[in-house]
């Protein structure tokens, strides 16, 4: 079940990558769990500066989806996690880090 975690998170991880129109060194996407919708973030860094993404070519229905699957198949082995972040440095490792 974790492999598909990972494949999952692949996936968002493109949607993201992809969706982003700006060259920049890092970014920072965050999903929050809330009673009855999903509230998500999207930030940049670039030159050193924080700027958050508003126009951009992400599906989010699909994203959404994506997310609610994630969400479910922790449930499945208790892993009740309320947020995530996903941060990626440019070139580098992508990171994601569950708020419970």
């Amino acid at each position: 079940m974790i492999t598909e975690d990972g494949e999952i998170s692949k996936s968002i991880f493109e949607i993201i990558y992809l969706a982003i129109e700006e060259e920049y060194e890092l970014f920072e996407f965050s999903a929050f769990i809330r009673d009855g919708y999903l509230e998500t973030k999207l930030w940049i860094t670039s030159g050193g500066i924080c700027t958050a993404i508003v126009k951009n070519n992400i599906n989010y229905a699909i994203l959404c989806d994506l997310i609610e699957d994630l969400k479910a198949r922790g449930m499945l082995r208790g892993d009740d996690w309320r947020s995530f972040t996903m941060t990626y440095v440019y070139g580098g490792q992508v990171k994601v880090k569950f708020e419970y």
